[in-house]
C-alpha cells in the first residue's frame, strides 16, 4: 500500500505542482481546496503526511494544524506548512503548534522530497 498525502492549498496550480512530485515519488494524494475542505479530510482519511499552505481560505492552516494534533490518529502524522513569503512570525508559530517543517512557494520538488525522506516512515516509503 503506498503511503498517503494530503495536500491543503487554496491555489490549485500549487496542488496540482506538489500533488505531481508527490505522485512521482511513489505517494498517493488527497487534496483539498481550502481550510475547510482540509478539515473534512482530516476527518475522513488517514494521510502518512499532511502537507498545509499556512494562509488558506476559509479556515486558516493554524486551525488545521491544531485540529491535526488533537485527533489521536493523526498526532504524530508529519504536518509540513508552505506559503509564499512566510514571515518569522509565521514560522515561529507554525514551529509552536508543531508542524515538523516550513517549505516555501512554489515548492522546489528537492526541498519536497526530502522533507517526506526526512518525515514519512521509511518503511513505507520503501514499499512503493
Amino acid at each position: 500500500m503506498k503511503p498517503v498525502a494530503l495536500v491543503i492549498n487554496s491555489n490549485n496550480e500549487h496542488i496540482s505542482h506538489i500533488s505531481d512530485i508527490l505522485k512521482n515519488h511513489g505517494l498517493d494524494v488527497i487534496s483539498a481546496n481550502n481550510g475547510l475542505e482540509g478539515l473534512q479530510s482530516l476527518y475522513s482519511t488517514s494521510p502518512n503526511i499532511i502537507i498545509c499552505d499556512y494562509n488558506l481560505s476559509l479556515i486558516h492552516g493554524t486551525d488545521v494544524i491544531k485540529t491535526a494534533k488533537n485527533l489521536k490518529r493523526l498526532e504524530k502524522i508529519p504536518f509540513v506548512f508552505t506559503a509564499e513569503s512566510p514571515s518569522q512570525e509565521s514560522m515561529v508559530t507554525a514551529n509552536s503548534l508543531g508542524a515538523d517543517a516550513f517549505i516555501y512557494q512554489p515548492v522546489a520538488a528537492c526541498n519536497l522530497i526530502y522533507t517526506i525522506n526526512k518525515h514519512v516512515d521509511q518503511e513505507l516509503m520503501e514499499a512503493v
